[in-house]
């Protein structure tokens, strides 16, 4: 999810979408500082306070359909949040078969 955010690309600052693309990229931070504790939680009080955090965190999903399709030209914005769509749920219903 990294590689879709131009963080540091000027050329793509117009309209705030440079920032935007940073704020995304910052809430990466405090997703994976809950998803280690989640991880490697000792019990069940400490495992559902990192869910709970870990469901604040994760917003970051949700932030990047709309900044796919502020980035596509109008004729391709269907295509684009199609695709990104698509890669959300394909993740998701994966997750857990990867899993185990």
């Amino acid at each position: 999810m990294a590689r879709l955010i131009p963080c540091n690309d000027d050329r793509r600052n117009i309209g705030g979408v440079g920032i935007e693309a940073a704020r995304i990229f910052s809430q990466f931070l405090p997703l994976s500082m809950t998803l280690t504790p989640a991880g490697m939680a000792p019990s069940g009080l400490f495992l559902l306070v990192a869910s709970m955090s870990l469901g604040l965190a994760a917003s970051v999903a949700q932030r990047l359909v709309p900044l796919a399709a502020h980035l596509s030209p109008p004729e391709k914005r269907s295509a684009s949040v199609s695709t990104v769509m698509s890669g959300l749920l394909v993740g998701i219903l994966l997750s857990p078969t990867l899993a185990g």
